[in-house]
């Protein structure tokens, strides 16, 4: 059941179809009882651009992965184009009852959002593609070093926030991208009529673009020189000035993402938890924003300390490691 529920997809279709129910069910206007199923349609629409993100992410090579970001989009904008100019002449027509509008108000909506987000992961990846002059650079990944003491240090650059922040961030900008894109879709409704991508591109001029260059600007002005080195018996953080040091056998969690603006590591330690967002910061014209893969020698280091691996096989595709404590150690001594 928890495998089952730890699926974007399925929350995707559970939100939906409860928002779809309250709209066909209740009363569908501009009064207090539409609140509830439009915020479940928003989180299901994000949540269903989650699902297919990460479809897309595991496709391979990168040009087809791109082709694919964009038939997706298109496939969503031609759908939610259709829905728009069929729902009130299939209603005159007797073919669409009364509870069908809220029916496909909640499929327009978590459409809107969905392609919102796509776009926006879209733009990401794109700037991401760095040109100096007219030459493409080949970005590289942050590469492990071997450290003046013992140990491998990788050096990077991150923004020191909780993922949570991260993820609000990201849903509200969602959220008020589909917003304003429904309401100027309300309020001049025959833009619809130019055809769904000229509409999609339309609203990612006017809300996409402006809301991805202010979030992107927030978290590149948050960006700090980072390091983390894994010693023999212990792991060292610097962040900025800030240094942040302990043994393995004090470490309760270390989260590794590689891949995507969530790369990231995740650390807690004797009640304290240290968190760096490493795929939306500012990063060297020559690095990508993105972490290595952590090492052999310090996995096994993180096992004999009493870490286990808990990663689940969703996570490990999306190239996250978890490693949590499962039991203290007998030698653990602080």
């Amino acid at each position: 059941m928890r495998r089952i529920f730890g699926k974007p997809i399925v929350w995707a279709a559970v939100l939906i179809a409860a928002a779809s129910v309250l709209f066909a069910t209740g009363t569908f206007g501009l009064s207090d009882d539409w609140i509830v199923p439009f915020l479940l349609t928003l989180l299901g629409g994000w949540f269903a651009g989650n699902a297919i993100l990460d479809g897309l992410n595991r496709v391979e090579p990168f040009r087809i992965r791109i082709m694919l970001h964009i038939g997706a989009i298109a496939a969503i904008a031609l759908a939610i184009w259709a829905m728009f100019l069929w729902t009130k002449p299939l209603a005159k027509a007797g073919i669409l009852p009364d509870s069908g509008w809220g029916v496909f108000f909640a499929l327009q909506m978590a459409g809107l959002v969905a392609v919102a987000w796509l776009v926006l992961a879209l733009l990401h990846t794109v700037t991401a593609l760095v040109k100096v002059g007219s030459k493409p650079v080949d970005r590289r990944l942050p590469e492990w070093e071997a450290a003046e003491s013992d140990g491998a240090i990788v050096r990077f650059s991150a923004a020191p926030m909780r993922f949570g922040v991260l993820t609000g961030v990201i849903v509200g900008t969602i959220v008020v991208a589909s917003l304003l894109g429904a309401g100027l879709m309300l309020a001049f409704p025959a833009i619809m009529n130019a055809g769904p991508m000229v509409v999609i591109v339309a609203l990612a001029l006017v809300i996409g673009l402006p809301l991805y260059a202010i979030i992107s600007a927030m978290f590149r002005a948050r960006s700090r020189r980072c390091s983390v080195l894994f010693g023999d018996r212990r792991l060292r953080l610097e962040v900025g000035d800030d240094v942040f040091e302990c043994g393995y056998v004090q470490l309760d969690e270390l989260i590794w993402r590689r891949g995507s603006e969530y790369a990231r590591i995740e650390l807690g330690a004797r009640g304290e938890r240290r968190s760096l967002i490493v795929g939306v910061a500012k990063q060297p014209p020559d690095v990508a924003p993105n972490l290595p893969e952590l090492s052999r020698r310090t996995k096994r280091l993180l096992e004999a300390a009493g870490l286990e691996d808990v990663s689940s096989e969703r996570e490990v595709r999306s190239g996250l490691t978890r490693y949590r404590r499962q039991a203290v150690p007998a030698s653990a001594t602080g």
